[in-house]
């Protein structure tokens, strides 16, 4: 029985017909309107969908390098591109400027496909690092890296690659950009 068919169905009991008899038109429909909304939720949550959990997850390492030099506490975000199913991931880059990819379900690695990379790191406006243990945003940082690096288009992106299942993916990135 479809929503509606059952929201219908309970609209003819005697029982409701009394309450809609003594309550405005305007408070019963909001009353339909929240009880159609919660039914609903509740039929997509018992569903449940294909697509319960992340796929195989394929470990993703590599380097990550400024001008040559590592680059330390920056942050990479891998886009799903194409027709990559999945949630995509994320990195943090050590002092040496590795990193790991993490799935946004706090496991290691991404599920295979193609991927647009993205970097960021902030930093103070002359430059220097975040002071340990304060927000970016309480201090004032600020994006160190251009646009083309932190924000590019996806159909415009530079830094592409190809995780596939069975092989090594090991990803280094050397990025150019002007000092600041």
């Amino acid at each position: 029985m479809s929503t509606l068919g059952f929201f219908q169905g309970i609209a003819q009991e005697p029982f409701v017909q009394k309450v809609v008899m003594r309550e405005s038109s305007s408070a019963w429909s909001r009353r339909f309107v929240l009880l159609s909304s919660v039914s609903l939720i509740f039929q997509l949550g018992c569903a449940g969908s294909s697509n319960d959990g992340p796929g195989k997850l394929i470990p993703v390492t590599g380097k990550v390098t400024l001008n040559g030099e590592p680059l330390g506490q920056a942050s990479l975000t891998f886009i799903p591109k194409d027709q990559t199913k999945g949630a995509g991931g994320f990195a943090g880059t050590m002092s040496d400027g590795t990193y790991e990819v993490m799935h946004p379900s706090s496991s290691k690695g991404i599920e295979a496909g193609t991927y647009a990379v993205r970097f960021s790191k902030f930093a103070m406006p002359d430059g220097s690092p975040i002071p340990e243990g304060k927000n970016a945003t309480d201090v004032g940082a600020r994006e160190s890296l251009p646009l083309m690096l932190s924000n590019p288009p996806l159909d415009r992106a530079t830094h592409v690659v190809t995780v596939k299942d069975g092989t090594t993916n090991t990803f280094n990135f050397d990025l150019k950009a002007p000092k600041r």
